[in-house]
């Protein structure tokens, strides 16, 4: 019987049969590596999702929040960008450090950047707004010797003191010196703007009767009853109007600080709006009090009936109307 041995591999055989088992041991880590690579991959991702998704759902939780540029906070509408966006609060970045330290950390940067921003809005809105509030000290400062001016007035009226209303006493007590000159028109100009300058201020037309009113009263400052207490009248208006402008300074000052923590820049626009409509309803006061005068000096006080019928009752016979019933007419 023959006996088939089998064939020993030759030197292409040897080396064919190692390189097959070295390329399959590659083959092999290769796959095994690209697999642990994939995993991992998938386990980042995953990991990244949750972390965005928690970050997620605690920024809807808290609110957003935006940063702006330099040029948007100094453009027009800055300061309402600035001041409509609330940014985190302190409870909110406590809530979110504890939750994730990273959030914590950027939620307590973005309350850094805002404080910043506002920071920068309240000091330009200064800017804008400290020249009205100089201004309106240099009126308050002014205010005592006007108001002591218009008790000593009063009180010489009481008195009967004419005298007292001579130009340069005037100009003594309220230190407009063009008093001291009752002639030419530097004494009428300087005059007119003395009362009326409060309402020119606060951006109300003067009313034309009561500058004629004026004109014709400055000269005769001094030697007429009707000239003193036009003067009289005009002062109380006139202070009335300055008073009323720091009350609504002070009142919006206030306001901003307790809305939006500073001062706003368009403070004195405010200030004027509202003041224009308290200084036109004191001009008609005025012109009232001046009509009045009027009546008073020469035809007599308009005064009402019990019935509520208006006439003009003589000086000589005002006490007599009060008695039977008459009222001055305000």
């Amino acid at each position: 019987m023959v006996q088939i041995l089998p064939q020993e591999p030759g030197l292409g055989g040897y080396l064919g049969e190692g390189l097959g088992q070295g390329l399959s041991s590659g083959l092999q880590y290769l796959l095994q590596a690209k697999i642990g690579e994939k995993q991992n991959r998938l386990a980042m991702q995953r990991d990244a999702a949750k972390q965005q998704a928690k970050e997620e759902t605690l920024m809807r939780l808290l609110g957003p929040s935006q940063s702006f540029s330099e040029e948007e906070i100094s453009g027009p509408q800055g300061s309402a960008m600035v001041e409509e966006e609330s940014g985190p609060n302190e409870r909110q970045i406590l809530a979110a450090s504890l939750a994730d330290p990273n959030l914590g950390r950027l939620l307590q940067g973005q309350q850094e950047s805002k404080i910043r921003q506002r920071e920068k809005v309240a000091g330009r809105e200064w800017d804008r707004a400290k020249d009205v509030f100089k201004r309106a000290d240099e009126r308050a400062e002014a205010l005592p010797v006007k108001e002591n001016a218009l008790a000593t007035m009063k009180d010489a009226l009481v008195d009967g003191n004419l005298g007292f209303f001579s130009p340069d006493n005037i100009a003594e007590i309220t230190g407009v010196e063009a008093f001291r000159t009752p002639k030419g028109a530097q004494f009428i100009t300087s005059g007119k703007e003395f009362f009326l300058g409060s309402l020119k201020r606060a951006g109300a037309r003067p009313n034309q009767w009561i500058e004629q009113q004026l004109l014709k009263m400055l000269p005769k400052i001094g030697r007429s009853p009707e000239a003193n207490l036009t003067v009289v009248a005009a002062l109380e208006s006139e202070l009335a109007i300055e008073e009323a402008y720091g009350d609504i300074l002070q009142k919006l000052e206030e306001e901003d600080m307790s809305k939006f923590g500073h001062v706003k820049g368009n403070i004195g626009q405010r200030a004027n709006k509202e003041l224009r409509v308290f200084a036109n309803a004191e001009q008609k006061k005025l012109e009232e009090n001046l009509r009045e005068i009027q009546g008073v000096t020469k035809k007599g006080v308009k005064m009402t009936d019990p019935d509520g019928n208006t006439y003009l009752v003589p000086k000589s016979d005002i006490k007599d109307a009060e008695k039977a019933g008459y009222k001055r007419k305000k």
